[in-house]
């Protein structure tokens, strides 16, 4: 059953809906209930599995992979099919959906009449007026002459809800990179042998904790680094840490099913965890620190002809230096990643660079502190203000050293410290090593022994781990001086003058450019959109359809290959139940809004 919404304004600048349920995913991953559930002593029973291995996904004889049809059929594959964010029906007639509509809206006025939305006088008022359009919107959608497909579905769902249950036993339900509203299953012991072999645990008649060069057993007990957590996050943000918050990251391992072979990924997480205040904080502060960095860069390139910010935001910020021209076609493209950026990363190269860095913005501004108000960071110099939410250089990379040197997690029950690296899954880890690999390119490219290197590096962006350099091989001459052994760069084959770099295929001997989507060459159907029956307002569906246009447009300079990946969105949304009809009122909206850009493409509405 839909959430029937109340879609005008009830004399508030608010519009109210009925409380979405939960969504699949919610119910299948298992992995954070089986980790927080794991202890040292399960670890031998849970080496012995019951795969069949006689798959064309199996790995080292268990199983993993996307392909749902592997492991399970009948309501429960129809079901997870729908992929992650599908909300199943919680009400099997029109009349519960109704009255549940009608008690979540009657919350809703008591919040607004306490938060001083509406007065009390208004309330009568206000729930007479949504009760007029919660009617109004059911009898338009004809929804009580539905109430048997209703019901029909609930009970699919619920037997397919009861199935998982017993799949849950045997396999760790994880999501996909890449692809996160599709499933991915490993075997449970096998996934348990991959975290034992990442923390450099060995199981056998013994268990043996022996660490390794990113992971040691931690000497400290649990209780005392959340009380020092506790004191840093007081020194830090000038606020109490919670009870609630007494949690240590818990490390998971997700699948990258669009590596061969299957890659995974490991990240530490936890939703309360106890130094998230501070990584929060952190990266608000580095967030700042990288705006005024690009400034910097920006002005020194203006100065010097020499391209300083490798560092782009996206892949339009790419397209638009495409658009720029300047690149020689000469078929000469080289793209690259850091396959183990994160946990390679030495913590006193990253001090070091982060103190310079730090140190460059203060003295380039010249003021005292870097502040925090709301959402934004300013520097001043006034000693009057109030100081608790400013910081001085010396105290942000105080702080920058404390969250690179108290990285914990925990796995059955053992407590680890990393030693090397920073956490995949914390807030400030990416903006840490975009700003480290920033200051790294900085300093090769402004020693004057490598000038002639830094022009011909002149057309070369990073988005975090991975790089492309058009126009010259200086790139793959040069990539050892600018980035330490413990940092190699992997490089993809672009002998043929072709590559692909984030979502874009790009041709260096035409400049030509277009989406690519890697997800497309996935061995199983990758969920683009939500499905038409989630339980939910079916525009959200649409407003992903209407914003991927966008992107493609901008993404695009080739108009055949533009409506070539209009026919596949088209084909992917219909899929999931949507009408032709309601697919191309979208087109038109968007083409009409933005006029220039998709006449460009001969996408006339």
């Amino acid at each position: 059953m839909k959430p029937l919404g109340i879609t005008r304004s009830v004399r508030t600048k608010y519009s109210f809906y009925s409380k979405l349920p939960e969504t699949i995913g919610q119910h299948v991953f298992n992995y954070g209930s089986f980790l927080r559930n794991l202890k040292v002593t399960d670890l031998n029973n849970l080496q012995i599995c019951d795969c069949e291995i006689n798959l064309t996904d199996a790995h080292q004889g268990h199983k993993l992979g996307g392909n749902l049809e592997n492991i399970c059929s009948g309501n429960l594959l129809r079901l997870l099919q729908k992929g992650t964010k599908y909300r199943t029906n919680n009400h099997t007639t029109v009349t519960d959906a109704v009255k549940a509509a009608l008690e979540d809206f009657q919350v809703v006025l008591l919040d607004a009449v306490k938060r001083k939305y509406i007065s009390k006088e208004q309330l009568p008022e206000a729930y007479s007026r949504g009760l007029q359009i919660l009617q109004q919107n059911v009898q338009r959608a004809k929804l009580y002459k539905k109430d048997k497909d209703i019901r029909n579905r609930r009970e699919e769902e619920m037997k397919g809800l009861k199935e998982l249950r017993h799949l849950q036993k045997s396999y760790i339900f994880v999501p996909i990179d890449k692809a996160a509203s599709n499933i991915g299953y490993v075997c449970k012991s096998y996934y348990v042998q991959l975290l034992c072999k990442e923390l450099g645990i060995t199981v056998g008649d013994e268990i043996g904790i022996h660490g390794n060069d990113t992971y040691v057993k931690s000497e400290e007990e649990e209780t005392r680094v959340f009380a020092r957590h506790k004191g840093a996050t007081k020194a830090f943000t000038s606020t109490e840490l919670e009870i609630s918050q007494k949690v240590t990251a818990k490390l998971w391992m997700t699948l990258k099913l669009h590596k061969n072979p299957i890659g995974k990924r490991f990240i530490a997480g936890a939703r309360n965890c106890s130094i998230r205040p501070i990584t929060d904080t952190l990266t608000q502060l580095l967030t700042g620190i990288k705006e005024h960095w690009d400034r910097y860069t920006k002005a020194a390139e203006d100065r010097s002809g020499i391209h300083y910010g490798w560092s782009i935001k996206n892949s339009e910020a790419f397209v638009n230096k495409l658009r720029r021209g300047g690149i020689r076609q000469n078929g000469k493209i080289h793209i690259a990643d850091f396959s183990t950026l994160y946990t390679a990363l030495e913590h006193d190269v990253v001090k070091l660079h982060m103190h310079e860095l730090i140190d460059k913005m203060f003295q380039n501004n010249g003021a005292k502190y870097l502040a925090l108000g709301g959402s934004k960071t300013y520097y001043h110099s006034d000693e009057n203000r109030n100081l608790k939410r400013s910081y001085t250089s010396t105290k942000l990379k105080n702080m920058v050293d404390y969250v690179v040197d108290n990285s914990y997690v925990v796995f059955a029950g053992v407590l680890f410290h990393q030693i090397k690296g920073l956490p995949m899954g914390s807030a400030s880890g990416p903006v840490i090593a975009d700003l480290v690999l920033s200051h790294m390119e900085f300093k090769f490219l402004s020693q004057g022994d490598n000038k002639k290197d830094a022009i011909r590096l002149k057309h070369t962006v990073r988005y975090l781990d991975d790089i492309c350099s058009m126009g010259s091989n200086a790139l793959i001459e040069v990539a050892h001086k600018i980035y330490p052994p413990s940092l190699p760069l992997n490089f993809d084959d672009t002998t043929e003058g072709k590559g692909h770099f984030l979502d874009l295929h790009i041709d260096a001997t035409t400049l030509n450019y277009g989406i690519y989507d890697k997800r497309r060459d996935f061995p199983f159907k990758v969920n683009r959109f939500p499905d038409r029956a989630s339980n939910q307002p079916e525009h959200m569906g649409l407003n992903v359809y209407y914003s991927q246009l966008l992107r493609f447009a901008r993404l695009t300079r080739d108009p055949e290959d533009f409506h070539r990946n209009v026919q596949f969105l088209d084909s992917a949304l219909q899929e999931k139940g949507f009408d032709y009809n309601e697919v191309e009122r979208k087109k038109i909206q968007v083409a009409r809004r933005y006029k220039p850009l998709f006449n460009r493409l001969n996408f006339n509405r």
